[in-house]
């Protein structure tokens, strides 16, 4: 890589796909992950330790995940509360007249 960019403007080359990482196609090695673990725990953040390694952010964050460091972030879900009456008068949640063949009015919506 170039001596004369900036760190700021090297990022910028890195995430938009201009520069490729020096070491993108190598595997990972056991010191590799060891110092990645050892710069996470003290709180260095993922593109500095991105540049560190000479690594995409994208690869350091797979390798969290694999090292069990990171999570997928996934979210819990919650149950969808029942449908209410679809009529623009009632607007009630449990119409007394769902399940008897519908509100009267649903179909004038």
């Amino acid at each position: 890589m170039q001596e004369n960019i900036t760190k700021k403007d090297l990022i910028k080359a890195l995430r938009a796909g201009k520069v490729e990482p020096e070491r993108s196609r190598y595997y990972w090695t056991e010191e590799e992950r060891r110092q990645l673990s050892a710069w996470i725990e003290e709180g260095v953040g993922i593109t500095d330790v991105a540049l560190m390694l000479g690594r995409s952010e994208m690869a350091i964050m797979q390798q969290l995940l694999v090292l069990g460091l990171m999570s997928t972030g996934k979210r819990k879900t919650y149950p969808k509360e029942p449908a209410g009456c679809l009529c623009k008068e009632c607007e009630v949640k449990e119409c007394e007249n769902r399940g008897k063949g519908g509100c009267p009015d649903a179909g004038n919506l």
